[in-house]
């Protein structure tokens, strides 16, 4: 399993490849995952964020959330402290997608290196 992961002074991000029978948009799993020194939050991970493709392809980050009851809009359960602030998440946003940039290049040259090694077998 591959994993890479983003280190703050107190939390990292960190990315794993969606569970198995996942529909084909989400493309990884996010987890934030608080230093053992963090405080309250001290050996906790927030887990539930998905990488995924939107309707035009571009590749949007999911907070954890539930679904709504009766139809309404889901539950999501990392929200701005301010209302008035709906762009409070953006920093969180920007730093999943940088941690699932890295995670697909080294993806990239995790399967370059297998592809390497397996040539020489193939020509013997």
């Amino acid at each position: 399993m591959h994993e890479h992961a983003i280190a703050q002074p107190t939390l990292t991000v960190r990315i794993v490849p969606p569970n198995a029978g996942a529909p084909k948009s989400i493309l990884a799993d996010g987890e934030i995952v608080f230093a053992r020194d963090g405080g309250l939050l001290s050996g906790l991970k927030l887990v539930g964020f998905a990488i995924c493709t939107d309707l035009e392809g571009e590749i949007v980050v999911r907070f954890p959330s539930r679904p709504g009851t009766n139809g309404k809009r889901p539950f999501v359960y990392l929200r701005a402290v301010d209302a008035q602030e709906p762009g409070a998440g953006g920093p969180l946003r920007r730093a999943i997608r940088q941690a699932y940039g890295e995670f697909v290049v080294a993806q990239q040259q995790s399967a370059g290196e297998a592809d390497a090694q397996a040539e020489p077998e193939e020509a013997a």
